[in-house]
């Protein structure tokens, strides 16, 4: 059950990181509460030392030295760094070594690239081959022989992410859903393929926990399992039920499962948890986020002030964009999420008004053009970067209808700066 969480729900430019950073110093201000009976997770690692810096000048602004200098002793990080904290603690309670490395995200990138290919014999990949030329599998005109590498990575992904370990009950339940789509059982050839996935990547796990074993290392999917395993145990219980007062929780909407349950656990420990979050921002699905599932959590928490809990609107307000601005998300996001919450929870009230400067939304045409005859020609990746620089260094230049932004700091219009630009690109 879980009880003791404050839940603010929060839209882009609300200020939820001023918010958290207050009531980081309010609780300081007790002088029962120290950095370190204090743990707040992050989703990276620049935020994590975003907050730091802004509650040491809170601190340092408001005379507390003493604390601001002991600040470090907090527990401010991603999930994982708090759950390595832990784990090198408790390395004997898990049976593992003492002296360990971390294997981050790019690491293990590098690793399964390398070895999915060794992982598949012959005969796997000339199974793969016929099922491919079998059901036109192409893509440009040519047989995506390799479809099998995306789905067999697909499928170690998820399993790592959501700490699945019986891969044998989610083939059953793979099968199942093959044989509802295709009734009239013209689908032996993708169970055979999907039974042949499971089984290489039963053995590609094999020889990644092999490897992970013998050079000592640590995913962070480790991490976060064997947090969530130290958080079962009864010592480590009692350690954090009398070091810890409060958690709080940044980005609570891009939690993924194994998460959510840290964050459940370390909730009944402690006097108070604050979470901070909005569905609308929701972009890690990709990593195991689940928005259903986290909205389903704000309507228990809203539901169940008997357990201790409460649910705050408080940060209804976006400081950052403009009145258009807004007013757009809120268009958009209204229909999109009706069905799963309240429209006060979806909506954003304004406190910028529109400068009249620049547009608020301008569409780029970026793709290329024949000169002679006027018509598109397909951009391709290069084409469309190189694009992309060329508008930019317009921008930059003063060479656009966007020409000036407002300073949040001096609160007086300039000339945009390289750091004012963000550009995001798609995964391919």
């Amino acid at each position: 059950i879980m009880k003791n969480i404050t839940y603010y729900n929060a839209g882009a430019g609300s200020g939820k990181t001023f918010k958290l950073t207050e009531k980081l110093l309010d609780i300081f201000k007790d002088e029962k509460v120290a950095p370190e009976n204090v743990i707040l997770t992050t989703f990276t690692k620049a935020a994590a030392a975003d907050f730091k810096r802004k509650t040491r000048e809170k601190l340092l602004s408001n005379g507390m030295l003493g604390v601001a200098s002991s600040l470090e002793d907090a527990k401010i990080g991603t999930v994982h760094s708090v759950g390595l904290h832990y784990i090198r603690k408790y390395w004997y309670i898990l049976g593992r070594s003492s002296t360990f490395n971390e294997m981050d995200d790019d690491a293990k990138e590098v690793y399964i690239s390398r070895t999915l290919s060794e992982v598949a014999t012959d005969e796997d990949i000339a199974l793969f081959h016929r099922f491919a030329r079998a059901r036109d599998l192409k893509d440009r005109g040519k047989y995506r022989l390799d479809f099998w590498k995306y789905d067999l990575k697909n499928i170690i992904e998820v399993c790592d992410t959501f700490g699945i370990t019986d891969l044998d009950a989610c083939l059953a339940k793979s099968l199942e859903h093959i044989r509802k789509m295709y009734p009239g059982g013209d689908a032996e050839d993708i169970v055979k393929v999907t039974e042949r996935l499971f089984s290489i990547a039963k053995r590609w796990r094999k020889g990644f926990n092999e490897f992970k074993e013998k050079n000592n290392l640590l995913s962070f999917s480790d991490m976060e399992t064997l947090f969530l395993e130290l958080l079962e145990n009864d010592l480590v219980k009692e350690d954090i039920r009398n070091t810890i007062k409060y958690v709080f929780v940044d980005e609570f909407q891009d939690s993924n499962q194994v998460q959510l349950k840290i964050f459940d656990k370390l909730s009944e420990l402690v006097e108070r948890s604050y979470w901070v979050g909005d569905p609308k921002q929701a972009i890690y699905r990709f990593r195991g986020c689940d928005t259903e599932l986290v909205t389903a959590i704000m309507k228990y928490i809203q539901e169940s002030s008997k357990e201790g809990n409460e649910y705050s609107r408080e940060l209804d307000t976006s400081w950052r964009s403009t009145e258009s601005l807004v007013n757009l998300s809120n268009s958009v996001f209204v229909p999109l999420f009706k069905e799963l919450l309240d429209i006060k929870d979806v909506t954003l009230k304004t406190n910028r008004c529109d400068d009249n400067i620049s547009p608020r939304i301008y569409n780029w045409d970026l793709t290329a053009r024949i000169p002679e005859g006027g018509k598109r020609k397909s951009a391709n990746r290069a084409m469309l970067l190189d694009a992309t620089a060329a508008k930019v260094k317009d921008i930059l230049d003063g060479n656009h209808k966007i020409k000036h932004i407002l300073d949040k700091e001096t609160g007086k219009y300039r000339n945009v700066k390289p750091s004012d630009i963000a550009i995001l690109l798609l995964k391919d």
